[in-house]
């Protein structure tokens, strides 16, 4: 095995004894939740409402996935022996070591409230959180089993080349009680989509049949009041001679 001689990144010297995060260029950016979509081609011929796909295929690619999670325990300091403690903070870890399971808590499971715990009616505590898997793993939750809670001074972002070295200040318990998947980073947006226009034309009334069509003819009816419109078109069956208001041109051969 070599041993890596440069620890400097992306230098001249690089080769097959250079680190892997020595010669990698690494990227920095921020990440969050789709607010709206902007300068959108609404396109037209909808009959059924479309599906819509939003996905960032850096982030989807990392496979980390959301879950929401509701724990219950019956002691205020989840069963820490720290009075001081009795609510998950953000950085905070939960683990299961039946599954191996290990997700960093992101914060509370309703966005933009903070993270909160309630009684309930049999004195027992629950809090809801949104979490996120631990880079790197895959194992999932089993519902309605133990969980250890882990509780960590300062902050740490998933990904970086340094790992997690913050200090535990709490262990603590508590039973997993419900958890729903909220899918993969980066790939798990819900957008939903209607078609714009009111209806379709289901029948046409003749108010006036007009002159000089043929039978067969093809036709368009459109709506000038109504702004992107689709046009409709309807072929033209005739059916014996006419009838219309008429005028006299002149006032000879009257009697």
């Amino acid at each position: 095995m070599g041993v890596a001689k440069n620890r400097t990144s992306n230098v001249q010297t690089e080769d097959v004894h250079t680190r892997l995060a020595d010669s990698f260029a690494f990227k920095s950016y921020n990440i969050g939740t789709v607010q709206s979509l902007s300068a959108v081609n609404a396109g037209s011929g909808y009959r059924v409402s479309p599906s819509i796909t939003v996905r960032d295929n850096d982030i989807a690619s990392l496979e980390i996935k959301q879950f929401t999670i509701r724990l219950h325990n019956d002691n205020v300091n989840w069963s820490t022996g720290n009075s001081n403690f009795t609510t998950l903070s953000a950085g905070d870890k939960i683990v299961q070591s039946s599954t191996g399971a290990q997700m960093y808590v992101m914060g509370s499971n309703i966005a933009g409230n903070p993270i909160s715990v309630t009684q309930l009616a049999n004195n027992t505590y629950e809090t809801s959180v949104r979490v996120w898997q631990q880079l790197g793993t895959t194992a999932v939750y089993a519902n309605n089993a133990a969980v250890q809670i882990e509780t960590y001074a300062g902050s740490y972002t998933q990904g970086g080349l340094a790992k997690d070295t913050r200090t535990k200040t709490n262990d603590g318990s508590a039973t997993l009680v419900f958890i729903t998947n909220n899918g993969t980073l980066g790939d798990n947006a819900v957008i939903n989509s209607s078609v714009g226009a009111n209806g379709s034309i289901v029948s046409v009334r003749t108010g006036d049949s007009g002159f000089n069509y043929e039978n067969g003819e093809l036709v368009t009816i459109s709506a000038a009041n109504r702004v992107a419109a689709e046009a409709a078109t309807g072929v033209i069956t005739l059916s014996g001679a006419a009838n219309a208001e008429g005028y006299y041109a002149s006032s000879k051969s009257h009697i």
